[in-house]
């Protein structure tokens, strides 16, 4: 069998199979995105031998998918994850191709592919507050947001016990109005969205402004709410697993690590019971098994914040000894929920599952409640204290937690342990 009829014979066999994990390039295009990275060095031999220049070799690396199915029986060896994007295609010879073209399709891909969001230009923003820590990490207090705040509430826990399509851990987004050189919009009622839509609009202009973003037509806010139940004498209840954010469609169909620019939570409540936000240094492309000796520490507050690199581990673990440090710094009983407004900035694309509001859920959500409220601008954020915990061995035991979530996607199981504070 020639080389045309294997090629030709992978496809038939590819295209009847009803499961399979499509070539990435169809969801990058020619731009790098984080993944997993393998190399073929059969086809970079072969592709040199062809080449007038005996020196010049075209062919660099491919994704997982085609390193499996196209690569078959080639010396092809893993690399590691980075940012890349797969050459398989490069004489049109992946049998992935057209199939995973299909599936990007289908998902919303865009026809050029989704572009990676800009972290190294986040970090050399001269208001960073890049400390000890590593990261670009903020804590704000948004001024006067009281007399707002209990209408964002009522909001919040409203929507939360929508039916959001079947799908309860659905994002919602929220298009950016434009221009080439974006100016505040004076008046947000202005704009035909509900009231949780402009505060998630309101914190993006502020960070965009603040940081020096760059945007385009892709830019948005990806926002949800959270609301969970807290008890001063159960961890576990109200808990959120150590996770990434990220374009989850995009990591469970094509195994892209995706993540925004920015996350940020506002606090909507406050409770001594209730678990602090933990950031941890690290991203998903560090080592998993090195200790973690300092970590961001969070307690809620109505009002208060927190913005920091999008790429960061994080979550509200459920742990005592986190628990005992939020007893300390919370004093009174607060609210029974702990409700969190959370916005992810993303400057270069939407999220494939995030999806608008509809019409209808607008006005389900206004109903009963103010029709518009005064929503913070650039200057109503005023700067707070980062609470940058580091923990000393030899003074307290050290805090095992999960890496990440068991249950989060695109991790494998054996990758949800290890990773210890110290």
């Amino acid at each position: 069998m020639n080389e045309a009829d294997e090629n030709s014979s992978s496809k038939n066999s590819i295209a009847e199979s009803e499961d399979f994990s499509p070539c990435t390039y169809v969801a990058t295009g020619p731009r790098m995105s984080f993944q997993a990275v393998f190399d073929c060095q059969t086809c970079k031999e072969h592709l040199s031998r062809n080449e007038n220049n005996e020196d010049e070799v075209t062919f660099h690396c491919i994704c997982e998918s085609c390193a499996e199915s196209c690569h078959a029986g080639h010396d092809v060896a893993f690399i590691g994850f980075a940012p890349a994007y797969c050459d398989c295609n490069v004489n049109n010879s992946c049998c992935m191709i057209e199939k995973s073209s299909l599936l990007a399709l289908k998902r919303g891909v865009p026809v050029d592919g989704r572009i990676m969001e800009d972290h190294e230009s986040l970090s050399k923003m001269t208001n960073s507050i890049y400390n000890s820590f590593g990261y670009q990490a903020e804590v704000t207090y948004i001024n006067d947001f009281d007399k707002n705040c209990d209408e964002i509430l009522r909001q919040s826990k409203l929507l939360a016990s929508m039916d959001m399509n079947g799908n309860e851990n659905r994002t919602m987004w929220v298009s950016i109005p434009f221009t080439d050189e974006p100016k505040p919009i004076d008046n947000l009622n202005d704009l035909k969205y509900s009231e949780l839509e402009k505060l998630a609009i309101s914190i993006f202009r502020r960070h965009v402004e603040y940081f020096d973003l760059k945007t385009n037509h892709r830019s948005g806010a990806e926002w949800w709410v959270q609301v969970k139940p807290t008890s001063e004498s159960d961890v576990e209840v109200g808990s959120i697993g150590l996770h990434y954010d990220k374009d989850e469609s995009m990591a469970s169909t094509f195994g892209l690590g995706l993540f925004p620019t920015l996350s940020t939570v506002t606090y909507l409540s406050h409770n001594k019971s209730a678990n602090p936000t933990i950031i941890l240094p690290r991203t998903y492309h560090d080592a998993q098994d090195d200790d973690i000796e300092q970590i961001i520490m969070s307690h809620p507050e109505k009002g208060k914040h927190l913005a920091f690199d999008g790429r960061l581990l994080h979550g509200a673990p459920a742990n005592p000894q986190l628990r005992v440090v939020n007893q300390r710094c919370i004093l009174d009983e607060g609210d029974d929920f702990r409700v969190t407004f959370l916005v992810n900035i993303w400057t270069n694309g939407k999220p494939l599952d995030a999806i608008p509001l509809s019409d209808d859920q607008r006005i389900h959500l206004s109903k009963g409640g103010a029709q518009y409220i005064s929503m913070p601008q650039y200057d109503d954020f005023t700067s707070g204290e980062i609470a940058c915990l580091t923990v000393n061995e030899d003074e307290v035991e050290s805090v095992n937690i999960p890496f990440v979530a068991s249950e989060a996607e695109w991790i494998e199981e054996e990758e949800t342990e290890g990773g210890k504070l110290v």
